[in-house]
């Protein structure tokens, strides 16, 4: 027989857009005069606009290369994921994963 999981007892009831549309609404309602831009989720039947796609495609390109990578800031948890990332000694064929 199935069995409910009791994590779902501890969930709310709110999805995020719901909500995010209730905050957003409930702001304008206190601050009438104020104007407010809606970074909502948009329209999902429609496509990425092109200029939107091509700056998806730079940014990748640029991740790409050793000369222009940003990767992530410096941080307690960069520091043990480079700690704890493989070498070329550790893989069986000597793969390199990182330049």
């Amino acid at each position: 027989m199935p069995r409910i999981n009791e994590a779902f007892l501890n969930l709310r009831a709110s999805y995020l857009f719901a909500e995010v549309k209730r905050r957003t609404q409930a702001h304008r309602d206190a601050h009438p005069g104020v104007r407010l831009i809606d970074l909502g989720i948009g329209d999902v039947t429609l496509p990425l606009p092109e200029v939107v796609v091509q700056a998806l495609v730079d940014a990748a390109r640029e991740q790409a290369r050793a000369e222009t990578l940003k990767g992530y800031a410096r941080s307690s948890s960069a520091t043990a994921a480079r700690a704890t990332r493989p070498t070329s000694r550790s893989c069986s064929r000597r793969t390199r994963w990182w330049p």
